[in-house]
């Protein structure tokens, strides 16, 4: 199928620059536009991820590329219709991040492997230690499965308490953290935290629908909230 969307494509282009016809180039520009997915995205969208829940996993992803070799580990606690709530785990075994993830860019699930073996391992011993969320930032954290749209949710929650939060958009290759300072219906515009100054420096505005996942909650956020109102005080 991905042959076949690549063919379109290419004809696309090559009957644009032959044919003159108006309605005939209006025509190939909406098929150009059209998002042809393969038979294999088609049913990694339609996965039923509820099978899924409230266990540990290795989440490969198609947010960038198709690139498979590196996956997230963690468990998927609550889904919406075109959203799923992700519970990232760190390298020691502990909690990392609470995400917001776009459901059709799932790739792949593994349930069953050595390296799940050892970290759900290195978590049992955390959470018998109480070490497993040392700060209780999901005790403090809004129960986003609550709400029908959880990625408004964290954005409006985000604007309105001043929270960092950070995100992964189809135009960015890296993950970008700052504060919301506007909302609508169509974008979000963020003031981002510059890792260089330790300050929050450039404004950008992003489409929602470039939005693939959002960090609700992450310990690195914590740390760096905590640092900024140092800083305030300090100043």
């Amino acid at each position: 199928m991905r042959a076949l969307g690549d063919t379109l494509f290419y004809y696309g282009i090559f009957m644009l620059m032959n044919e003159r016809n108006g309605k005939i180039k209006a025509l190939i520009c909406i098929l150009n536009m059209e998002v042809i997915q393969s038979s294999e995205d088609k049913v990694m969208a339609e996965l039923n991820l509820a099978q899924y829940t409230d266990q540990l996993i290795e989440l490969y992803s198609n947010d960038i590329s198709d690139n498979l070799d590196s996956f997230s580990l963690g468990m998927i606690r609550e889904i919406s219709a075109d959203y799923f709530i992700f519970e990232s785990v760190s390298e020691s075994g502990t909690f990392d991040a609470l995400q917001i993830r776009v459901k059709q860019c799932v790739a792949k699930i593994e349930t069953q492997s050595a390296y799940i073996d050892l970290y759900q391992f290195m978590i049992n011993i955390n959470e018998k230690a109480n070490l497993y969320d040392p700060y209780k930032l999901l005790t403090h954290s809004p129960n986003y499965g609550n709400y029908l749209d959880p990625l408004a949710s964290v954005l409006n929650i985000a604007k309105h308490e001043d929270k960092l939060i950070s995100c992964v958009t189809t135009d960015e290759q890296d993950l970008i953290t700052g504060k919301v300072i506007d909302l609508s219906d169509m974008s979000v515009t963020m003031l981002l935290f510059n890792f260089e100054t330790n300050t929050l420096e450039e404004q950008i505005t992003i489409p929602l629908s470039n939005v693939i996942q959002v960090y609700a909650i992450s310990e690195q956020n914590y740390f760096l909230e905590a640092y900024l109102d140092n800083s305030t005080l300090m100043g």
